[in-house]
């Protein structure tokens, strides 16, 4: 650790040491709030002029140095104006305009600048009209690329300090990065790829420990999972076992009984048969009757009384073999709790290593618990019908069996929700509750507030599993959001690290957690991130504090903001503004033809 805090020291010192040896000359970059000409109807409060002059007879030496100058620019391929704003996360750099060699002009009005730019072959310039007061005291940067006079890439950059009233005199800041060579970066970023490795391999040698630790630990569990079902199966034989042989004893038990009761009854009927042919007195033939009777009703409760104390026997046994295997799976139970303590302490462990390595924990972890679950369910009945293999919770991993008789997607109940869910068990290890699927176009997606509330559609096509069910599932525990889609045939996918709606009180307002997937987002602007924060917003329920109605004029649920870069549930199919569509900087827009918003607990 002591090695990494050098590197790290002796990088940032030397660019420090290269940002104070650099001034910036040949550039001009003022705000002129004095001097404003008339501009008709526009009422400005001053203009931001960003310049930079290529000196011909100086660059055309490429050993000329004059006194008091750095590396001067020989041609420029760039020059970029930018406003900088200060937010909760720092400070970002929002582009007002630009110039490069492709495009040598720009003319535009944005936001109520008035944007003029051109780059000439010894001139470069971008002017700004600025009409808003709260643009004449922000912060701007302007930034320049080009070739020195030696032919090396360099870029020189300068920045406006944010300004006051308008008599004040402004003073640039020019301790940012002019006419810095890249060679130079590129000594400073193989010192810090140097440190960055270092730092790898030593995360990768903990992982490898802690890889070979849990699966010697998953070995210990097979084991013993193997060896309790060895045991399970002796009992089921014993107890089958000891069914049959108390079966045989009652059937001959009865054999005996029957046997027993013919002989009795001949006997009864050989005296009877003797007694009248003796004595034909009616009065003893009643008196041997009764006697008969009584005889006959004292074998019946004697033989009653036999088959009772049978079964309790049986049943005795049966209870004696119960508390066995009860017992056997309450000591699995120990050795499993067991195992889960050990990793929470490889989890603790892990902790220096980052999100990477608390999930790969909490993973196993959640495997455990789903074992025990498992496991408890065994408690219930001691009878398991071998066919019926359809899982009945939807779970992380539950992609990565060796074996599986159920297919991609499965409908079960989920016990929190008292409702059918729809769980993917399949997508990078499956898991996945999916709460909005658009695949056959069957479903109208411009439903009022309270058909998203509740939820829509059918769960064996297109639906939206409803706001309250997502808040009530993302509130009790941490889950993370995928979303699937398809763009002309190319499928792609985005997933958020964490995500979480509100209640109804507040809206569903959306928090999302960070980025990264194939559909592409360069910052919190693209894609679905840009609507993190907002709250969801119907044709019925506007909420999103926009005079557009975005809800209504955009043909969807959704947490719109002024309107969207994401818009899921516009349009099926749709190739206008109403439609499916996603937003990237480096690709406008995307056509989305189909997509599944899924969610796994973390």
């Amino acid at each position: 650790m002591g090695t990494e805090r050098n590197w790290r020291s002796v990088c940032v010192s030397l660019l420090l040491a290269a940002l104070f040896l650099t001034t910036c000359d040949g550039q001009k970059f003022n705000l002129d709030r004095e001097n404003l000409a008339s501009q008709g109807a526009r009422n400005l409060c001053g203009v931001l002029t960003c310049e930079e002059n290529i000196d011909v007879s100086v660059s055309s030496s490429p050993g000329a140095d004059p006194a008091g100058s750095s590396v001067l620019f020989s041609s420029i391929t760039h020059l970029s104006v930018f406003e900088r704003i200060s937010s909760t996360l720092g400070k970002r750099e929002v582009q007002i305009g630009s110039i490069s060699t492709q495009s040598p002009t720009q003319m535009k009005v944005s936001n109520g600048r008035k944007v003029n730019g051109l780059l000439e072959p010894e001139r470069a310039s971008i002017r700004v009209e600025l009409v808003k007061m709260d643009d004449c005291k922000a912060e701007f940067v302007c930034k320049i690329r080009g070739l020195d006079t030696y032919g090396k890439e360099v870029m020189s950059s300068a920045t406006l300090l944010q300004q006051q009233d308008k008599g004040d005199k402004f003073v640039p800041d020019m301790s940012v990065m002019p006419d810095l060579s890249l060679a130079f970066l590129n000594s400073i970023k193989q010192l810090i790829t140097q440190s960055a490795n270092n730092l790898e391999n030593r995360v990768i040698d903990k992982i490898t420990f802690l890889t070979q630790s849990m699966s010697n630990l998953e070995n210990s569990v097979n084991n013993k999972i193997t060896s309790l079902t060895q045991t399970m199966s002796d009992v089921e034989k014993a107890v089958e076992d000891k069914i049959l042989q108390q079966q045989n004893n009652f059937n001959y038990r009865m054999d005996s009984f029957e046997q027993g009761l013919d002989a009795k009854l001949d006997r009864f009927e050989n005296r009877l048969e003797d007694k009248i042919d003796g004595n034909n007195n009616l009065n003893k033939l009643i008196q041997l009757d009764v006697k008969v009777s009584s005889e006959l009703a004292k074998f019946r409760d004697e033989a009653k009384t036999d088959i009772s104390d049978s079964l309790k026997v049986m049943t005795k046994s049966l209870q004696d073999e119960q508390r066995r295997v009860q017992k056997n799976i309450s000591r699995f139970e120990e050795t499993l709790n067991a195992t889960s303590d050990r990793l929470a302490y490889m989890e603790n462990d892990l902790e220096s290593l980052g999100n990477y390595g608390q999930m790969n924990i909490l993973a196993v972890k959640n495997d455990t618990e789903a074992m025990l679950d498992i496991l408890r369910s065994m408690q219930v009945s001691s009878q398991c019908d071998h066919k019926d293999v359809k899982p009945t919770a939807c779970y992380r991993g539950m992609g990565d069996a060796v074996v599986k008789d159920y297919p991609p997607y499965v409908q079960m109940t989920d016990t929190s929700l008292n409702r059918e869910i729809l769980c993917d068990t399949e997508t990078a290890g499956g898991g996945w509750i999916v709460i909005q699927r658009r695949v056959n176009g069957d479903v109208d997606f411009y439903r009022n507030w309270t058909d998203y509330k509740n939820g829509f559609g059918d769960l064996s096509g297109d639906f939206w599993l409803g706001n309250d069910a997502i808040h009530l599932l993302t509130s009790q525990h941490p889950y993370e959001l995928r979303i699937d889609m398809t763009d002309d045939g190319e499928k792609l996918f985005a997933n958020y690290s964490s995500f979480e709606i509100s209640d109804e009180s507040d809206n569903y307002r959306l928090t999302l957690g960070s980025y990264s997937g194939t559909v592409g987002e360069d910052s919190a602007d693209d894609g679905f991130s840009y609507h993190n924060g907002q709250p969801f917003s119907t044709f019925d329920n506007d909420n999103e504090n926009d005079s557009r109605h975005c809800a209504e004029n955009y043909k969807g649920g959704w947490w719109y903001k002024k309107c969207y870069n994401a818009n899921l549930n516009g349009e099926w199919k749709s190739r206008t503004e109403q439609g499916m569509k996603w937003y990237v900087s480096f690709n406008p827009y995307r056509y989305i033809s189909s997509t599944e918003m899924k969610i796994r607990r973390i």
